[in-house]
């Protein structure tokens, strides 16, 4: 007898961090941000990033519907390039429909990118903003209820210290960013960013 997806996914639910992420840009961002987050927890929290996480051969679509069913909490990477992306906003819909939380984490754009958005309610994160970005973690680990034994005062150093790593692994997709400087209410998905004048 086949096991039932949804029942096997419901039953995982616990420690997944789902990272939602569309374009070159957003993906390095989600694979960073994985490695990161798996490192500073421990192995106690797992980030699904499905250019990393589906195998060879794995139907891919079924996959990130498994994971999207067990995931406990999700992390859209938004930029510039993909405030708009369908894809994006398919993977939220899906989160929300299992009442899971999602946070924006916001890169070169601001909440106001997010309008007549689904998520343009959800508390954003600005990626710059590195006590904004040491809360989300603070918030991560009360999420999943991992209460080490270090102080709040040694987690906020190690937090900062990943933060600064963080930044600097991605310092050419950020200087990127900044450099094209493409967003504007013109930009409606698909269009090419690169052919978008301001």
């Amino acid at each position: 007898m086949a096991v039932d997806i949804e029942k096997r996914a419901e039953n995982a639910k616990g420690n997944t961090i789902f990272l939602s992420w569309s374009g070159e840009y957003s993906k390095e961002i989600a694979r960073q941000l994985k490695d990161t987050i798996e490192e500073l927890f421990e192995g106690k929290i797992i980030c699904f990033f499905s250019e990393v996480d589906i195998p060879s051969g794995e139907e891919w679509y079924r996959k990130i519907h498994i994971e999207l069913q067990k995931s406990a909490m999700g992390i859209m990477c938004i930029t510039k390039e993909n405030v708009k992306a369908p894809w994006l906003y398919f993977e939220a819909g899906a989160l929300v429909g299992n009442n899971v939380k999602i946070v924006p984490l916001l890169v070169n754009c601001d909440q106001n990118s997010l309008k007549n958005s689904p998520i343009t309610a959800n508390q954003s994160v600005q990626f710059y903003r590195q006590d904004k970005f040491r809360k989300m973690l603070f918030d991560i680990r009360k999420e999943f209820e991992l209460f080490q034994d270090r102080s709040n005062k040694m987690l906020s150093a190690a937090f900062d210290n990943s933060y600064v790593q963080l930044k600097e692994k991605l310092k050419p997709v950020l200087d990127e960013l900044k450099r094209k400087r493409f967003f504007s209410e013109r930009y409606i998905f698909p269009n090419d960013v690169h052919t978008v004048t301001m």
